[in-house]
């Protein structure tokens, strides 16, 4: 058994047992039987994703999973990290073709208290298949970062599969500038539930970079595409775009009860830089869904799959401010870049709310570097088997989408 420091770190893992400093054990799991073993008295249900079994011998034997510190699960590894602490979680990775790849889990019941975040990272989206029932009373976090920012990748949000010519896309790179008294265009905004913003042009008519389109449709599980970077001014690089939010699915045999947040927001874009850089574009809202017997978000309850806000363009001596990624908590869309250079244009703001307020904004133009185009919305996507969904959510920015 670890030692760890503080309040009781928690979490249930097959085989392991974790301490607090008062020497109390939080729980102990069984170490499980081979992968290969069949789970016992597994009990079937078809979950949203009706190719996926969920006794299959494969995926190995669910285990309990209490989370009552903050904790990161790498979808790439299968480890969780609790903390500072790693451990195996049982389950596999399925490919899916030209979408994203997915890590299913396999877990007989998931609860997050309140004061505890999970962190999702690695390039495979993500599904817990859960045997018993889900308490979400915490965070679970798969946001895109910000342009600028250290980049990491964010669950089912990859970049292989968001480029100019797919659906959803990511968004374009502004043109560069020529001559010295042009500007770079602004980049494009990742789309994906909705197109995303067109990056406006540069001082001097430098083209921005197109927009990210809208996905086909269907429930594909996959998150959103990066926007465009912004072109270069005179000797400066443009500024850099916001990521794609990722793709968390949550399928439960029993009840799923939400009343803390889920967040997978597209990153915002970054200013250009002096002389004359384009702003990047924002990228666009991943994909939550939700899979129960009955699924009931509370009075608190926070989904989010918003676009990040595009970055405004450069002037000749003043970098142009970068978009805003707004947390959870307002269905008010993620405002672009604005007020940082007299001459450059501002981003447009990312995508949210219904119709064609998913849609990522535009940028503007200027005689400096033009605005980079905001981020499309995700989705959010709830599937309540046995009664209608109760939703007295706080905030659900993009509306929800009910499935049968």
């Amino acid at each position: 058994m670890t030692q760890g420091s503080g309040a009781l770190l928690a979490f249930a893992l097959a085989g392991c047992a974790f301490q607090g400093s008062s020497g109390g054990i939080s729980s102990v799991v069984d170490a499980p039987p081979p992968p290969d073993s069949p789970p016992v008295g597994c009990q079937a249900w078809t979950p949203y994703d009706s190719a996926v079994d969920p006794c299959a011998a494969a995926l190995g034997t669910p285990v309990n999973l209490a989370l009552l510190v903050d904790s990161t699960f790498n979808t790439e590894t299968g480890e969780l990290t609790v903390g500072g602490l790693p451990g195996a979680l049982p389950g596999l990775v399925e490919a899916r073709g030209d979408e994203p790849s997915v890590r299913i889990v396999n877990l007989a019941s998931l609860s997050v208290v309140a004061s505890a975040k999970l962190t999702l990272t690695g390039a495979h989206a993500v599904l817990f298949l859960v045997h018993g029932d889900v308490a979400l009373d915490g965070g679970i976090e798969a946001s895109g970062a910000n342009g600028g920012a250290t980049r990491t990748p964010v669950p089912g949000a990859d970049a292989a599969r968001c480029t100019a010519t797919t659906a959803p896309g990511a968004g374009q790179r502004g043109n560069a500038a020529v001559l010295s008294s042009q500007g770079g265009g602004g980049g494009g905004g990742g789309g994906n539930s909705e197109d995303g913003g067109d990056g406006s042009a540069g001082g001097g008519g430098v083209s921005g970079g197109g927009k990210g389109v809208a996905a086909a449709g269907g429930v594909v599980l996959r998150g959103g595409c990066a926007g465009g970077s912004g072109g270069d001014g005179n000797s400066a690089p443009g500024g850099q775009p916001g990521g794609g939010g990722g793709a968390v699915a949550i399928s439960a045999k029993g009840a799923i009860t939400l009343s803390g947040r889920i967040a997978v927001n597209g990153g915002a874009g970054q200013g250009g830089t002096p002389s004359r850089g384009g702003g990047g574009g924002g990228g666009s809202g991943g994909q939550v869904l939700l899979d129960g017997e009955q699924v009931t978000l509370q009075s608190t309850a926070e989904l989010c799959a918003k676009g990040g806000g595009g970055g405004e363009g450069a002037g000749m001596s003043s970098t142009g401010a970068s978009g805003a990624a707004l947390i959870c908590g307002t269905a008010v869309a993620s405002p672009g870049g604005a007020g940082g250079s007299r001459t450059g244009g501002d981003g447009g703001a990312g995508g949210t709310g219904a119709g064609a307020q998913r849609m990522g904004g535009p940028g503007v133009g200027g005689s400096g570097g033009g605005g980079g185009g905001g981020g499309a919305a995700g989705r959010i996507l709830v599937r309540s088997r046995a009664a209608a969904v109760v939703n007295q959510g706080r905030s659900v920015a993009p509306e929800l989408e009910t499935l049968p």
